[in-house]
């Protein structure tokens, strides 16, 4: 059986997931190190979803900008995502999913289970192996000798450490993030 995994990041409107939406959702996802499909969404708010304006501080996005027309419908995007994840995984074989693979997986993967949540669909766990794979814990295993060093432990810190390069102005574009996450996990992955 291959194996399947999929970079995903968020950008949202504040932290709670049960309050705040997805203003941005991209990934990339691996069959065996190859890529085989990526997505990069900016739905709108669900008119329910607040917006935290200390969001702002994080991706510069606007609650206008969040929650205008031109956006896509967050359940377009959900259906777009559903059948994506559905051709590249068995979604009834219990054998065949993906690896969630996140910079604070915990926090990407909560909204995306409330996406799937907002559109009713109880089959989200279906699609990923379980638990999801946090590259910040790793990260922070990895770089224990060094970790009262640093500022702080956000994605561009450890990737600095870790000798990737950053285009600090591209911070906060989920697509972005994606390319430097899975860079973290090609550096992190040699030390396993």
């Amino acid at each position: 059986m291959p194996i399947k995994r999929v970079f995903i990041d968020v950008e949202t409107s504040g932290l709670d997931e049960r309050e705040h939406g997805i203003i941005q959702v991209s990934g990339k996802i691996t069959e065996d190190d190859k890529n085989i499909a990526e997505f990069n969404f900016t739905p709108r708010l669900y008119t329910t979803d607040i917006f935290d304006k200390r969001s702002i501080e994080s991706h510069g996005i606007s609650e206008e900008v969040a929650r205008s027309k031109e956006r896509m419908s967050p359940s377009i995007i959900y259906h777009e995502l559903k059948d994506t994840f559905n051709s590249i995984v068995g979604r009834y074989n219990r054998k065949d999913k993906m690896f969630f693979i996140a910079y604070n997986a915990t926090f990407d993967d909560r909204f995306m289970r409330a996406l799937w949540d907002k559109n009713e669909d109880k089959y989200y766990g279906s699609l990923f192996w379980w638990p999801p794979i946090d590259l910040a814990s790793i990260a922070g295993h990895y770089l224990a000798k060094i970790r009262a060093t640093l500022p702080n432990f956000k994605l561009k810190t450890s990737a600095k450490v870790l000798g990737i390069s950053i285009d600090e102005s591209r911070l906060h574009d989920s697509m972005y993030d994606i390319e430097i996450t899975e860079e973290i996990y090609k550096k992190l992955n040699t030390r396993i």
